[in-house]
């Protein structure tokens, strides 16, 4: 009977070859978590001594991990995964590509009867929580003292940057999480792990569809497995089960466009990233370089030092191509997100070199001083964590209020890029998009002149309603939404034969996330050209509007 489930799962939920892949991939690593870590850990919490100790703080790292996160304000996703997630949220869902592992596994979760809302809310801080515990099994895969897997663990746990992507649905912590239990399983010893060679290729073929550029990690992960004590009985099915798994991903290896150029922010990605305590605590980088050097210097450490060093240097490479954001700290910030866990690993390196419950006194307090460093981290910046966000504040306000203000009407106007020449290629109504479809079903991209479908709400490009078939406008039906993208030039020719009357406003202090999407911030561009990242909250009004036709001239 559960092979049937899965396999009626696996059809329903991916007919698509990559979707498929990510899928079964999906269900090889939650058979291996059920079969195995679950039970490891019962036993573990049940025995004494150090399997007890060891389980203890697994789940006290969860824990604590999973709790701050949970007490941050909610940030769904931003534009671009929006629409990345566009399978989640439309009526007429198109095929994922590189990034299939986030929306495949929001859709397992819709499958087995849980709420897309639920669903945002829960899925990224326990990705988050499981990022935390994978830098500490990360860690300790590769031999160091359990103080130190801890020390990797309170890193991450605490950088602001992962903090923030743990409230929303992103694919960078996601990702990151898998990786850094990827690495965890590579480093295993024989016997450690049961079924590592399917479980390290279930989780690979996760992690590079998690995002295009962790392919990259690919090759310092096979460093650590051929160092690695596996047998080549082993290494031959984990690489078997890899080519199969990533069979279909081998047309998406060519180089993308974005690789030809570097964006005009990009050029500031690497003074912030390694001088700016504003966007990330650099300390931890300058104290990874060392731990990186101490690791190269001791026999049992150099796989693991090679593929830290050729990860975070892989990484930024392609960052300083695609690091293109102009608001660092809540946009540019998804990129530092990615080079946390081996960030982390490196320090936990340092420390566990240095550090020595023996001999001078200086060596016992390394690892004690390096983990109060650790916990004290994001202390500077939970202010700035708690601010509300401009998208996430209007995703909350529009759930809270459509049901108010739609009432039984349900045909929504509102402003939109796509199908405009001359406009972003952002699409602006993505966000409005996937709140509404997380209050009442999933909806189509807005249209224009297309018939109603049976459903609750429809969703029009207000423009094109005025300029193509303004007869179709129901004052009685109809509601306009006005957001972070309120532009009066735009809605002039509606204003033309309606008035706009609030069904319901709210003006709310925000900070800033994107210029992209948010027009009604001033933009405080500092004296490098980017947002200002200190930049005050500023107000932003939204708006339900119920239309009243003009008399007639």
């Amino acid at each position: 009977m559960t092979g049937f489930a899965l396999g009626f799962l696996s059809l329903s939920l991916a007919p698509q070859p990559d979707e498929l892949l990510t899928l079964v991939a999906w269900l090889g690593v939650l058979a291996w978590f059920v079969r195995y870590a679950l039970p490891g850990l019962a036993r573990g919490l049940a025995d004494g001594g150090d399997a007890r100790a060891e389980a203890l703080t697994l789940v006290a790292l969860f824990a604590s991990a999973l709790a701050l996160r949970l007490t941050l304000p909610w940030g769904p996703v931003s534009f671009g995964e929006a629409e990345r997630l566009d399978t989640l949220w439309s009526a007429r869902p198109t095929p994922c590509a590189t990034m299939c592992t986030v929306p495949v596994a929001a859709a397992m979760a819709q499958a087995l009867g849980l709420p897309l809302a639920a669903i945002l809310r829960a899925a990224p801080p326990l990705f988050g929580a499981l990022g935390v515990t994978g830098a500490y099994l990360f860690a300790r895969g590769a031999g160091m003292r359990r103080e130190s897997g801890v020390l990797a663990a309170l890193i991450v746990l605490g950088w602001p940057a992962h903090l923030h992507y743990s409230t929303s649905l992103t694919f960078t912590v996601e990702g990151t999480a898998l990786w850094s239990l990827a690495f965890a399983a590579a480093h295993a010893r024989t016997g450690d792990i049961p079924a590592r060679a399917p479980l390290l290729a279930a989780l690979a073929v996760l992690g590079v569809y998690a995002r295009p550029e962790y392919r990259l990690l690919l090759v310092p992960l096979a460093i650590v497995a051929l160092a690695a004590p596996w047998s080549w009985r082993e290494r031959g099915v984990c690489g078997a089960l890899l080519a199969v798994g990533l069979s279909h991903y081998a047309r998406y290896l060519a180089p993308s466009d974005a690789m030809r150029y570097a964006s005009g922010a990009s050029r500031f990605f690497f003074p912030r990233l390694f001088g700016d305590d504003a966007l990330s605590p650099y300390w931890w980088f300058y104290l990874g370089a060392l731990g990186v050097a101490a690791g190269v210097t001791a026999r049992a450490r150099i796989a693991t030092s090679v593929a830290l060093a050729l990860s975070f240097a892989s990484l930024l490479w392609i960052y300083s191509y695609l690091a293109s954001e102009a608001n660092p700290r809540w946009s540019q910030w998804r990129y530092y997100a990615a080079l946390i866990p081996f960030v982390a690993v490196a320090v936990a390196m340092l420390g566990d070199r240095l550090g020595s419950r023996e001999g001078a006194p200086w060596r016992r307090a390394v690892v004690p001083a390096l983990l109060t460093l650790a916990a004290l981290t994001p202390v500077p910046q939970l202010y700035a964590l708690r601010r509300a966000e401009d998208q996430a504040a209007e995703f909350a306000w529009i759930r809270e209020s459509a049901p108010r203000a739609l009432g039984r009407r349900t045909d929504v106007l509102l402003l939109t890029n796509g199908g405009h020449a001359g406009l972003s290629h952002v699409r602006v109504e993505g966000p409005p998009r996937m709140a509404l479809a997380t209050r009442y079903a999933p909806l189509d991209w807005p249209g224009a002149c297309e018939p109603s479908p049976s459903s609750q709400v429809r969703l029009r490009d207000l423009e094109r309603v005025v300029d193509e078939c303004p007869a179709t406008i129901s004052p009685e039906r109809s509601a306009v939404y006005l957001g972070l993208s309120r532009d009066d030039a735009r809605i002039a020719g509606l204003l033309r034969s309606f008035q706009l009357v609030p069904l319901e406003e709210r003006t709310l202090r925000v900070a800033m996330s994107s210029t992209m999407t948010n027009l009604q911030c001033p933009v405080a561009f500092g004296v490098d050209g980017i947002v200002g990242l200190w930049a005050p909250d500023c107000r932003v009004r939204l708006g339900w509007y119920r239309l009243v036709p003009r008399p007639a001239p």
